[in-house]
């Protein structure tokens, strides 16, 4: 289930890669050949993003390869209380992860209907609205690292 999960957020991201190099790449020949102010490929690089970095971090989180300070972690020899350590970081994440979860669902209700002025398909709730949902897929991804961490007693695979 996880696998099949995996594989449809990198598909996403995919797509999301390829809008994103059209936008900023169509923004060259538009204003420099056709001198056409196209604003819109702004507001979708920006848009794509944002909506790579929300949907990208779960895979990374569950990748082991998120970026993260362990010199704390790697000072400590006792295997206790470096699970102490662990499971301290873990409630920061999920707080951090949970209270990120709220303002994003906040933004996402208030911005729903407000449209970005130079793409008027798109509204500012849409993008919140990937926000919320990578980071409801965040925090999934943090309790699977930490279920994972507890079976191996301490010890998760990269």
């Amino acid at each position: 289930m996880i696998k099949k999960v995996i594989a449809i957020l990198e598909y996403i991201l995919a797509a999301l890669v390829f809008i994103l190099a059209f936008a900023v790449l169509f923004q060259i020949p538009a204003r420099m050949l056709f001198h056409i102010p196209a604003t819109w490929t702004t507001e979708v690089g920006r848009s794509a993003f944002t909506a790579i970095v929300f949907i990208g971090l779960p895979l990374l989180i569950l990748d082991g390869t998120l970026m993260r300070i362990e010199f704390i972690r790697e000072s400590i020899k006792n295997k206790t209380a470096g699970m102490i350590v662990d499971i301290l970081c873990d409630i920061f994440t999920y707080f951090f992860e949970i209270t990120l979860i709220y303002g994003c669902i906040n933004r996402t209700m208030t911005e729903w209907s407000v449209t970005i002025p130079s793409v008027e398909f798109l509204t500012y709730g849409y993008i919140y609205l990937i926000m919320s949902i990578g980071s409801v897929l965040m925090l999934f991804a943090s309790i699977i690292v930490t279920i994972t961490r507890f079976r191996n007693k301490g010890e998760v695979e990269a």
